[in-house]
């Protein structure tokens, strides 16, 4: 299978992050398909895109407790996601 991103008819750099990738975040405890795939997909995409850093430094207090609660799930999916995610930060 090859790497799937997701398809956006606006530019990334345009893109809100408070309360997109807040949301994005809160998805990562999703375990139905397509929220299993999208929320973590979105949210690293949305990490390492162009001028992410600002956006995220902004907002990095409102990440804290979404990627905790994903650290804390029993899903090992859902922590390999969170570290993955994690890592970005």
């Amino acid at each position: 299978m090859g790497h799937r991103t997701g398809k956006y008819f606006f530019s990334q750099l345009d893109l809100e992050y408070d309360p997109t990738l807040l949301v994005c975040f809160e998805g990562l405890l999703e375990t139905d398909h397509p929220y299993n795939f999208a929320a973590p997909q979105c949210a690293k995409e949305m990490l390492t895109a162009n001028g992410a850093e600002q956006k995220v430094t902004a907002i990095l207090t409102k990440l804290v407790n979404p990627l905790r609660m994903a650290f804390s799930s029993n899903d090992p999916k859902i922590f390999q996601e969170a570290l993955e995610i994690g890592s970005l930060v």
